[in-house]
């Protein structure tokens, strides 16, 4: 567990000339990982969590504003994780708690996703739900083009993406696609065994591995009779595979790490 103290400079700055200025210690905190703040619309927040191991998982997080008064303390048991990608659909993260910088609208509060294993919530600053979607897992979230996009996961391993709309009348998770997928070439593994694929003989092949959203997560190259691919690095989910050799593809379809 880290330390953060917090303090306030005060003094004058002027043009060409800088007064001294003392920094007042105002509040010392113990968090992990590092508390991070937004400014949203003249307002200011700072947002800091703690994961514990004693009996129940549990993930607590504070919301402190401009004058780092707790305006909120939450927090959350059977966790589920989600990924966070860019617009480029590249992962740069792994959450429990996403706080967002004005993300899911305009006003003067910042939003953040909470995750559990029943689904997830979309909610405001002072820890009030907004929007929630039950019975599917969330894979990752995203703004593009003015507009926020979820992607989720059943338990049938379908795939559902819905976007983000909020108005004078409340705000709400819209669906707007669902993927289906042919299960007959599912492959199955638990996180650590192998994916192992057997070819029609001994040739030169190469499989990939992407993420949903088709970014490329794993690729190797193997002369042999069979393909294997170890998933211990792999995180739990669904993934799309590709094997092809120099004549063309050879088989397709989704890897579910379990």
């Amino acid at each position: 567990m880290k330390k953060f103290a917090l303090f306030l400079a005060s003094g004058l700055v002027g043009l060409g000339a800088m007064a001294a200025s003392n920094l007042d210690l105002v509040k010392t905190i113990s968090t992990e990982p590092t508390p991070v703040a937004y400014p949203v619309k003249g307002n200011a927040y700072l947002s800091y969590s703690n994961y514990s191991k004693s009996g129940d998982e549990t993930y607590v997080y504070k919301i402190l504003d401009q004058d780092l008064n707790e305006v909120y303390s939450g927090s959350i048991t059977n966790l589920d994780s989600f990924f966070i990608r860019d617009c480029d659909g590249n992962v740069y993260d792994q959450e429990y708690i996403y706080f967002t910088q004005a993300l899911f609208n305009d006003d003067e509060y910042f939003e953040y996703v909470v995750t559990d294993d029943n689904g997830f919530q979309i909610r405001s600053t002072n820890g009030s739900k907004l929007a929630s979607v039950n019975g599917e897992s969330l894979r990752c979230i995203w703004r593009m083009q003015g507009n926020v996009y979820a992607l989720t996961e059943t338990s049938s391993y379908s795939s559902n993406f819905y976007r983000y709309v909020s108005g004078d009348s409340g705000s709400q998770l819209v669906k707007v696609r669902e993927v289906a997928c042919d299960t007959s070439s599912d492959r199955i593994v638990e996180r650590g065994a192998s994916l192992d694929i057997a070819l029609e003989g001994r040739m030169e092949v190469s499989l990939a591995v992407y993420a949903l959203n088709g970014t490329l997560v794993r690729q190797l190259s193997v002369t042999d009779d069979t393909v294997s691919l170890p998933t211990a690095d792999l995180p739990c989910g669904t993934y799309l595979y590709s094997i092809k050799s120099a004549s063309g593809p050879i088989a397709s379809g989704r890897l579910i790490v379990k």
